[in-house]
């Protein structure tokens, strides 16, 4: 990996990338792009030119946790005389949306807390972990009572005001 030099990169790449890479032709990739010489992606080159097998990464997180976090796909395929091309393409919108998409799937839409489907994961995850650690599981089942008669007295928009104040003071109480 300390051999592999940067021989062009065309303007997507460094839009992709938010860098100048034209300026860094026939320097080394590990110091063009310390992003790729901060993770196994340099090595997965060498493979690639040592096997000949393409590899892809279907998201590469740059700048995790920041605002302007992104997500790309990455493949790297051969090309001839112990060469590498590396594709990037921008998929951090897809990445939300998956992400938003899952989300949706696994919690309530008013209170924003976890759902029956999430509730049944996570309780098979736990059950799992309890049998391989021998440590105990503990679930608290609770019941609103009353809700039908305070929709039906005071309207639904209050019911759900009752059910999403629920929802935050539980946020607060547990993990």
């Amino acid at each position: 990996s300390e051999s592999l030099t940067l021989l062009a990169a065309n303007p997507a790449a460094c839009l992709a990338l938010n860098r100048p890479l034209d300026q860094w032709t026939g320097q080394r990739v590990a110091d063009a792009l310390p992003v790729l010489a901060s993770t196994d992606l340099l090595a997965r080159c060498v493979d690639v030119v040592r096997t000949g097998d393409p590899y892809h990464l279907d998201s590469l997180v740059m700048r995790p946790g920041q605002d302007n976090e992104q997500s790309l796909a990455l493949r790297i395929f051969p090309l001839p005389e112990m060469a590498v091309g590396v594709s990037l393409e921008d998929v951090t919108a897809s990445v939300r949306v998956s992400d938003e998409l899952q989300r949706q799937a696994l919690h309530d839409a008013l209170t924003g807390l976890p759902n029956r489907d999430l509730l049944h994961q996570r309780l098979a995850d736990a059950l799992v972990e309890a049998a391989d650690t021998h440590a105990p599981v503990a679930l608290l089942v609770m019941d609103l009572d009353q809700l039908k008669e305070i929709n039906d007295a005071l309207g639904h928009h209050v019911g759900d005001l009752l059910l999403t104040e629920l929802g935050t003071r539980l946020r607060q109480l547990a993990r």
